[in-house]
């Protein structure tokens, strides 16, 4: 299955991570955040994303990645919770 990938920059808010989590158990879906190649967490798991940000060093490009069929359903949201200069909400493909 095709994903899209969004990518926001080097940091992620309590609030964002909490507004994720929301978006993901509302549209019962499936949404990453990866940090690298090896960090990779699930945002529907609450008590993961907080570990996960704790973890997280500045210089890391963080990128939200969902199936590409839910494009829609998850860009809008993301216009909301990052500003535009922020975030790149042009889906690319892997």
């Amino acid at each position: 299955m095709e994903k899209a990938t969004y990518f926001i920059g080097s940091s992620l808010s309590m609030e964002q991570a909490i507004e994720l989590n929301q978006l993901a158990k509302s549209l019962n879906m499936d949404i990453h955040i990866n940090a690298d190649e090896g960090s990779k967490v699930d945002v529907s798991k609450l008590p993961s994303l907080v570990a996960f940000l704790l973890t997280l060093t500045g210089d890391q490009e963080l990128q939200i990645v969902c199936d590409k069929e839910n494009y829609d359903k998850v860009s809008e949201k993301l216009g909301t919770l990052f500003s535009p200069s922020d975030v790149n909400l042009a889906p690319q493909l892997h």
